[in-house]
């Protein structure tokens, strides 16, 4: 998952600048300290810059007061352009700097928003996004740059085809933003917008800082794994506490858990996350949304969503992702019928029936009984510190770029590290990345990239390179026994590693698409495709011991198998998915929800699509994605397809996935243009030839 900051619609578009390595690269260097990558940087036209998350309540408002005087006086600048003076960089591009600079100030606030240690600074930040999103929102709707930009537009000006470009988009979001309108329409616009804005941060707001422990007896917990137990709260009753809020508590307990009872109390806590406060605000959010896309003249938000992205059409996203659920429905019925039956005859009961509560916990009994998969015994050949280095030799071989720990000399909380990136064939600073990586309370609950410093040219000899954070939530270590990784953990490093890598590598010229800033039902793909280095046994030999053990690696059987165990789950796995985009289009398809149909409607499609929900749950509650994928979750799907067929270019290389020419060129046509270009033309420059669903369709099992 990729997050960045809320910024004004008016941004604008990238470039592509090659500077992709191939040969005599540089070798033998010297460690690098903070202090000469940041020297390096200077010397070579290539800055970076350490982020400053606010440390303090006062420094939160005395930022966000400058942040919205700055807004003030660039708007006046640009509203105030006499005729003569209104060219493209008056106006285009110095909207561009202007955002980008914006964009990073804006970074900083919504990273403590998001991991500061201390409640006050969150709150006192959620309060400050609440006031720069109205700022954003008035600048936005500011008729007065409307105009210079729009006469700027008009004068029909010769330019190179990414600074079209550039304008072109610049122009569609004043549409879009509906200055095709008149004033009164686009204040009623303006005044929804400014309620979605405060809204949506409220309702991220609640699911981060929710908090949900429940205690256990010994008995209940029968089946989870010693080691994870060992490292959690226990009562003077004997109770241990786990909290349904942190994932990996959920994901270990219900796929360990003996006791149905168990997990079916587990999950009623999870589903019913945020229900009371969230619920109200998500009604009112759908329903204003579609208010909105019906002011602009759409016919849904979905049609107002997708117009910019690669599906165009609401009815394309429909058409999408009834054809995968149609096409997964014999699959995902073998297999539900396969873990039924395991389930009657664990329980003998012959009568048993799979609920949404089982299936993680009988799939991972059928991985350890018809595969021989033991999920925790696996754990063992993926303790964090060493499948990070593994995982960075990995991307320093494909990419040609040297990754090195630095010291981190502000970290927010305690473990969070700072890492450089360096060019292996230049020697020049590429970007810098943050790793906090392991949960505490009121951090951000999932997994993301966060973006910070945005990437762009400054001039023609210097380039400001990115740097971002991933935020994840990956187990802890427990006792003497390390942070050890789930295969499915491995996986999601791997993925929201490539979002970083994705922003860093980028060489686009303007901010407006620098890196991960592409359409969103796209961004996930160039992520997902680097998932595939997980399953290969010669690349995991490189850094999957077991820790107590070095010497003994991974079986190859154990690797076919889990490629067969994927493969006879993947249709539940996909329907799941799909479930989730579904509800996402429906909800962002029609309006005037009340909050009994919106709940009732999204559990029913997930009944449909999936497994049947309790009426008394609520899981779009704690449907964080809705708020910046919404009605684009889908995307996650679309983006498998592309993935699976960019793979398959690495799977026909000589080397393999390690294959350096196929590497390159996924840097090269992928990562470095972002959205400098359409994407379209990216995905073809990199596959040689259009693209097919063929790879995608072969790894569901439902090809022709």
């Amino acid at each position: 998952m990729r997050i960045s900051a809320f910024t004004p619609l008016l941004l604008t578009t990238l470039s592509f600048i090659s500077c992709s390595p191939e040969s005599s690269e540089v070798t033998n260097q010297e460690p690098v300290t903070l202090e000469s990558f940041i020297e390096q940087g200077k010397k070579t036209g290539n800055p970076v810059t350490l982020v400053s998350v606010p440390r303090s309540v006062e420094e939160v408002q005395q930022r966000t007061t400058a942040i919205v005087e700055q807004l003030q006086q660039d708007g006046d600048a640009l509203a105030g352009l006499s005729e003569g003076d209104i060219t493209f960089d008056s106006t285009i591009l110095a909207m561009d700097r202007m955002s980008c600079d914006l964009d990073l100030d804006i970074s900083e606030i919504v990273v403590a928003k998001n991991v500061s240690t201390d409640p006050e600074v969150r709150k006192e930040a959620t309060n400050s996004l609440k006031v720069l999103s109205e700022a954003l929102v008035e600048f936005q709707f500011r008729e007065d740059i409307y105009l210079v930009f729009k006469q700027y537009a008009d004068s029909k000006p010769k330019l190179d085809p990414e600074s079209v470009r550039l304008l072109d988009k610049t122009m569609l979001e004043y549409k879009r933003s509906g200055f095709h309108l008149s004033a009164a329409e686009r204040k009623e616009i303006e005044s929804k917008i400014k309620q979605l804005s405060i809204l949506s941060v409220d309702f991220r707001t609640n699911i981060t800082e929710t908090s949900a422990p429940v205690a256990f007896s010994p008995d209940e917990l029968k089946g989870l794994p010693e080691a994870f137990l060992s490292g959690l709260e226990k009562g003077s009753d004997g109770n241990v506490t786990l909290h349904a809020n942190v994932t990996h508590h959920y994901t270990t307990l219900m796929n360990n858990a003996d006791s149905e009872a168990t997990r079916k109390k587990f999950f009623y806590t999870r589903y019913n996350l945020t229900r009371d406060l969230n619920i109200p605000l998500l009604t009112k959010i759908v329903n204003l949304r579609h208010e909105v896309a019906n002011d602009l003249g759409y016919s849904t938000w979905s049609d107002y969503k997708t117009e910019v992205l690669m599906s165009g059409t609401a009815q394309v996203v429909e058409d999408f992702l009834v054809d995968l659920k149609t096409g997964l429905q014999p699959k995902f019925e073998q297999e539900v019928e396969t873990l039924t039956a395991l389930k009657a005859e664990r329980t003998g009961d012959s009568s048993a029936q799979l609920n949404i509560w089982d299936f993680r916990y009988y799939s991972n009994e059928l991985k350890d009984e018809k595969y021989n998969i033991n999920e925790e015994q696996l754990k063992r050949f993926f303790p964090y510190e060493q499948t990070l280095e593994g995982m960075f030799d990995i991307y320093e071989e494909v990419f040609a770029v040297r990754i090195e720990q630095v010291e981190n000399p502000e970290p927010w909380a305690d473990g969070v590290t700072l890492h450089t990136v360096t060019d292996l064939k230049s020697n020049e600073p590429l970007g810098m990345f943050y790793l906090d990586m392991f949960p505490r309370s009121g951090k951000y609950n999932h997994f993301a990239q966060f973006g910070i410093v945005p990437g762009r040219r400054i001039d023609d000899a210097t380039y400001q390179r990115p740097t971002v954070a991933l935020v994840c939530n990956f187990p802890p270590k427990t006792g003497e026994e390390p942070s050890l990784l789930s295969y499915r953990h491995v996986e999601t490093l791997f993925h929201e590693f490539g979002h970083a890598m994705h922003s860093i590598l980028s060489q686009s010229r303007y901010f407006r698409f620098v890196g991960t800033s592409v359409p969103r039902d796209f961004v996930e793909a160039p992520s997902q495709v680097l998932e595939y280095w997980v399953s290969e046994k010669a690349i995991l030999d490189r850094y999957a011991t077991d820790y107590e053990d070095s010497t003994k690696k991974i079986p190859e059987s154990v690797l076919a198998q889990i490629e067969t165990a994927e493969k006879a789950l993947i249709g539940t796995f996909y329907r799941r998915q799909l479930a989730f985009g579904i509800l996402d289009q429906h909800m962002h398809t029609r309006g005037g929800f009340t909050e009994e149909q919106l709940v009732a409607d999204t559990n029913n499609i997930i009944g449909d699509v999936f497994l049947p929900v309790p009426d008394d749950t609520a899981f779009v509650a704690f449907f964080g994605h809705m708020m910046g994928y919404d009605a684009g979750y889908y995307g996650y799907a679309w983006a498998d397809v592309i993935a699976a067929d960019m793979a398959s270019i690495f799977e026909n290389a000589p080397g393999g996935f390690m294959d350096r020419d196929a590497g390159m060129s996924l840097r090269k046509h992928i990562f470095e243009p972002g959205d400098s270009r359409d994407v379209n033309e990216s995905i073809k420059a990199f596959l040689g030839r259009p693209t097919s669903q063929q790879p995608f369709l072969e790894k569901l099992g439902i090809a022709d």
